[in-house]
């Protein structure tokens, strides 16, 4: 296991490519394509957010834990709702809403800053959680892996 592996808490790498994102940016020239990547960029942050809260809820419901640090812990595997079309929609929504922000703030930084999200959150934490969530549920986590696409 690297050191990397599960320490970085993946909100506060959403925080800080986002932010990276919105310095690096750039402002489109005000205009009707202005207006219509705004909207674009709001949509997809909208369907991003609303992605994450949906996963952590339903992480919530069936009472196991939301923490990525600790997936040892999970009492038991959640396949329903959106985790029916993606093992990870939290990290997609993370993924979702960084692709808005770039949409309306365009920059070479900023896309190499999404690049790197996926690449970090990936073989950072998605890989390890799958890992231990074989280890915890054996054939039920790889009949489920055969099923589901780990993003879409």
């Amino acid at each position: 296991m690297s050191w990397l592996e599960l320490r970085i808490p993946p909100v506060l790498l959403l925080l800080c490519c986002a932010a990276g994102i919105i310095y690096y940016g750039d402002l489109p020239a005000q205009g009707i394509m202005f207006w219509a990547l705004l909207a674009n960029a709001a949509v997809l942050i909208i369907i991003g957010g609303t992605l994450l809260i949906r996963a952590v809820l339903r992480f919530m419901k069936a009472r196991t834990t939301v923490n990525p640090h600790t997936p040892d812990r999970s009492s038991g595997l959640v396949t329903d709702g959106d985790y029916r079309f993606t093992r990870n929609p939290m990290y997609l929504g993370m993924l979702v809403i960084l692709f808005g922000l770039l949409l309306c703030l365009p920059s070479i930084t900023g896309g190499a800053l999404v690049a790197l999200f996926f690449v970090f959150i990936t073989r950072f934490q998605i890989l390890p959680e799958e890992r231990m969530l074989e280890e915890l549920f054996g054939e039920e986590y790889r009949a489920y892996k055969l099923r589901v696409r780990r993003w879409i």
